[in-house]
């Protein structure tokens, strides 16, 4: 007889003010099983896991862990029920070593909990050496790469002994060589029995790793399969409801006069060491400059600098013939850069409202004023008109911004930086983490600013994303440009080489 399901859901339903995130969602995940859920951005996908975890509580419906109806009203909650939960934004502290970070969860442990550093760190030694999460026990977390923050939260969830594990978007962040090797400690975790449930956008994901594939559209489910029943086309039609073209298409456009330029740029990261290397480069009006590289490589700093986020140690960086090089990120924006900031939290409050959010920087606010004081009518219509041009699933103008999906987080982002007509572009990952219709729609949009004589720098882990939009790539290796090459006549595998030669470049 077969095994029943170790976490179900029957009749799950919850709402944000107007907005049915979940709604009526029945849901079975089986002992060691890899289970995706596939979805729209705003599909209810992430709401249905902070539910299942105890973020949220349900408005109704009800929750079985291995055949029990329980009640998961909060995080603690869920980890004594045994659920772990690896969210998109990392939940960690930064200022703590990793250590440190295990160490708040001894607490919640109901069986023998490690309280002191040195037992934990030999247990975290053991669980690294098992699952292939290799991360230094001693650092401190802000030090620590995206990827290796990864790493603490799936041992977090491993040390509290959690059997049902919920994966939010966990490759977002990652390259392809870090997504490769979690996906090799999922599938070890799954062989152990362990369940999990895998929230993603990517369909050749999806079909490398699940088992089972649930679809959800508007908070509803409206399919499930075996992985052996369906074919990347037909996810694609079942989560956007027609056909996706995955090759955007590049228009022809007059390329222009540089509107940026870098000349002899260098930098130092966080750490005080130097991630930007004399880059010089520039990027013209109508233009694509795609910059590809191995994250970590100085795209991060480069981005920043460019925005004012940074100070460069030397050189200059020129915008339409006016050195912004020690210029605030307002002024750099007044003298007309847009900014697709790569996380969002860098960009947004979480806290505040929509409408507020789009005039969190001065040079925007000034729009909306009527002298000294704000115009709160003209905000208002302004953030309905752009939630509806760039479909936005919100439930209002003045939802919190953190009740947005990660996806509709990213398209409103997009939407404040455009509307205001920018001459530079600087988007860092701009489709990372949206669903097949929605980072095709966003592909669109920056065409169509490329149309307008925009110069747009578009960084991306994406190689295929790069070569599909670029007009020129830049190669970014050891804080240095390896080499600018024309995307008509460039390689996937030259591009590869350029970007892991470890010779100095």
């Amino acid at each position: 007889m077969e095994e029943g399901p170790v976490l179900q859901t029957k009749g799950l339903t919850k709402r944000f003010g107007s907005l049915l995130a979940v709604n009526e969602v029945d849901f079975e995940l089986r002992k060691g099983e890899i289970h995706a859920l596939l979805g729209e951005n705003g599909a209810g996908k992430s709401t249905l896991c902070n539910v299942l975890y105890g973020y949220y509580r349900p408005d109704n419906g009800a929750v079985f862990i291995k055949g029990k109806e329980v009640e998961v009203s909060s995080p603690k909650e869920g980890m004594r029920a045994g659920i772990g939960m690896v969210h998109q934004e990392l939940m960690l502290i930064p200022n703590m070593t990793v250590v440190q970070n295990l160490s708040l969860t001894t607490d919640i442990k109901l069986s023998k909990p490690v309280l002191e550093l040195g037992g934990i760190k030999k247990k975290l030694l053991e669980m690294e050496e098992t699952y292939g999460l290799q991360v230094d026990p001693e650092a401190q977390v802000e030090d620590l790469s995206v990827g290796e923050r990864q790493r603490v939260e799936i041992l977090k969830c491993l040390f509290i002994g959690a059997d049902i594990l919920l994966f939010d978007e966990p490759t977002s962040y990652l390259t392809e060589i870090e997504t490769e090797k979690l996906f090799s400690s999922l599938k070890r975790m799954a062989s152990e029995g362990r369940s999990i449930v895998f929230v993603t956008h990517h369909i050749d994901e999806v079909m490398a790793i699940a088992d089972r594939i649930t679809v959800m559209k508007l908070g509803k489910v409206v399919a499930n399969k075996l992985r052996s029943e369906v074919t990347p086309d037909q996810l694609s039609m079942l989560i956007v409801g027609r056909e996706v073209l995955y090759n955007v298409q590049k228009q022809e456009v007059q390329i222009g006069a540089p509107v940026l330029q870098l000349v002899d740029v260098s930098a130092v990261n966080d750490l005080g060491t130097p991630a930007l290397r004399g880059i010089s480069l520039d990027l013209r009006a109508g233009e694509i400059l795609g910059v590809a590289g191995v994250s970590g490589n100085g795209q991060r700093e480069l981005d920043e600098v460019i925005t004012g986020m940074r100070r460069p140690t030397s050189g200059k960086v020129i915008l339409a013939g006016t050195d912004v090089t020690h210029r605030k990120p307002d002024e750099v924006r007044r003298a007309g850069v847009a900014h697709v900031c790569e996380e969002h939290k860098t960009g947004f409050v979480f806290d505040f409202s929509l409408k507020d959010n789009l005039i969190l920087q001065p040079f925007l606010a000034e729009r909306f004023k009527n002298g000294i004081l704000m115009d709160y009518s003209k905000l208002t219509d302004k953030t309905r008109e752009l939630i509806r041009d760039y479909n936005v699933v919100a439930s209002s103008e003045d939802a919190p911004l953190r009740t947005l999906s990660g996806g509709n987080k990213q398209k409103f982002l997009l939407a404040r930086e455009l509307f205001w007509g920018p001459k530079v572009i600087v988007a860092n990952n701009p489709t990372k983490g949206l669903d097949v219709g929605s980072a095709e729609y966003i592909r669109n949009v920056l065409m169509k600013q490329k149309a307008k004589g925009k110069g747009i720098l578009m960084i991306s882990a994406d190689l295929d994303e790069i070569l599909d939009m670029s007009d020129r790539i830049a190669v970014m290796n050891q804080g240095r440009v390896a080499n600018i090459v024309d995307a008509k006549n460039a390689d996937i595998r030259e591009l590869a080489t350029l970007m892991t030669s470890s010779a100095k470049v």
